[in-house]
This record gives structure tokens, sequence and C-alpha cells, in this order.
């Protein structure tokens, strides 16, 4: 996977520019940018209409240690947001377990969305059979 910027601040991911973004201060290394990039593209890869991705890594205790690696993923769609969040001991173990999250919560979104979209045209379709119905009666 190839990652070019854009004119925009946009990279290329799954062939087109959307624009894709990870905050981190100081952090994260390359390496585990890149990991990121490489999860988010395979969790979200079957997922057509991603219209946006930003992805925060944050230290929370610092040098303290502990459970403090912390990943927030929010991808933007044309049916919804999606937003996770994942805290663990290791950046690895946060990256996979917040895209492993978010491919399941897109996945409920869009079949509540298409749930949705097929509920208001089988009320459109009654709706006009009703119209009909009574035209005919005239």
């Amino acid at each position: 996977m190839q990652l070019r910027p854009g004119s925009n601040g946009a990279k290329e991911l799954w062939g087109e520019m959307i624009p894709f973004e990870i905050r981190s201060k100081e952090c994260a290394t390359d390496e585990i940018r890149e990991y990121a990039q490489r999860r988010i593209r395979f969790a979200l890869d079957r997922f057509r209409d991603v219209r946006r991705v930003v992805v925060s890594l944050d230290d929370l205790n610092g040098p303290k240690g502990g459970m403090d690696k912390f990943c927030r993923i929010v991808a933007e769609f044309g049916f919804a947001s999606v937003v996770v969040e994942e805290a663990q001991i290791t950046w690895h173990a946060a990256i996979a377990g917040a895209t492993h999250r978010l491919s399941q919560k897109v996945a409920r979104e869009l079949k509540r969305a298409n749930r949705r979209t097929a509920r208001a045209r089988e009320r459109t379709r009654e709706d006009s059979g009703d119209n009909s119905d009574r035209q005919e009666a005239r």
C-alpha cells in the first residue's frame, strides 16, 4: 500500500483520494504509523463510501507504563460517522483492537442504514400503491 500526499493533505488510500490523517504527539514512530495505516486499510477495505479517516494515538500516562496506549479512530462515511477507542499496554494491541472494533461497528451501522433505506422504499411503494388503487376506483 502506498500512501502519497495529495494537494490538500489527503493521502492515496484504496486507490483514490481519501483524507487520511494520523495524529500523535511524539509517541508514535514511523513503524507504528505504518502499522496503523495497514490495519485500517485492511479493516475498511470491504466498505465503500469512506470519506475521511482520522487516527489519534496518545500515551495517557507517559513513562509510568500500564494500560495507557490509547487509539481513537474516527471514520466518516456517507451514512454515518463511526468512532472507536481502545486502550492497551502496547501500541500494536491498541491499534489492532481499535481496527477490529471499527470493522465490526461499520458493518453494523451499514446494515442499520440499509434497513432504514429498505423500509423507506417499502413505505413509498405502499403509498403509491394506495394512490393507484384509489384512482382505479374512480
